[in-house]
């Protein structure tokens, strides 16, 4: 490709004006091509996406566990399956996703959260999908620590994975903090 002549309109910064040689067109009309500068500057989609993980605040890590479990919820009333490994299947996804998006520092807040959000969204769960049992308190009762069992090896999965997760996250942040690498540069050892 070669450089336009100056009849042609000129290039923005960060773009560069080619003329476009394809056949059956005509001669002389141009195309703008953005120059690798530019496009790093910009950034795609991609990259945008992936600069975002680490990034966010902790109640953020929170809410996408509590929408893990609401949507577990959904989709086990609408398969009409009893709490289990579906609801916590959820939990446990959504507990990694939250441990992830959130900055190390901040990841912690995400521990606590799939026990309490599986036992929620599982005794909904249990209501709805055994309704011929609450005839009395005590069936109900008895149901109940039934509905909280059949979830208790998802809530251990999910609790246990956001823990190595914070953990190794807040190891390497820390690691990388005395490195001087967060700064830019390297620190000097020895």
């Amino acid at each position: 490709m070669r450089r336009a002549q100056s009849s042609q309109p000129e290039a923005d910064e960060g773009e560069l004006l080619l003329t476009d040689q394809r056949p059956g067109t005509e001669p002389g009309s141009s195309t703008r091509a953005r120059s690798p500068e530019s496009r790093r500057k910009n950034g795609s989609a991609f990259d945008r996406a992936r600069s975002m993980w680490g990034t966010r605040p902790g109640r953020l890590g929170v809410f996408i566990v509590i929408w893990g479990a609401l949507l577990g919820l959904i989709v086990s009333l609408a398969a009409g399956a009893a709490p289990g490994w579906l609801l916590g299947g959820f939990v446990i996804f959504a507990a990694v996703i939250g441990a992830l998006v959130v900055r190390p520092r901040t990841a912690y807040l995400v521990i606590p959260v799939p026990a309490p959000a599986y036992l929620i969204a599982g005794v909904i769960v249990g209501l709805v999908h055994d309704r011929a049992n609450d005839t009395t308190h005590a069936i109900l009762a008895a149901s109940a620590v039934q509905w909280i069992a059949s979830g208790f090896v998802p809530m251990i999965v999910a609790t246990g994975l956001a823990i190595i997760i914070t953990a190794v996250r807040y190891v390497n942040d820390r690691r990388d903090l005395f490195d001087g690498r967060r700064f830019g540069h390297r620190a000097r050892r020895g």
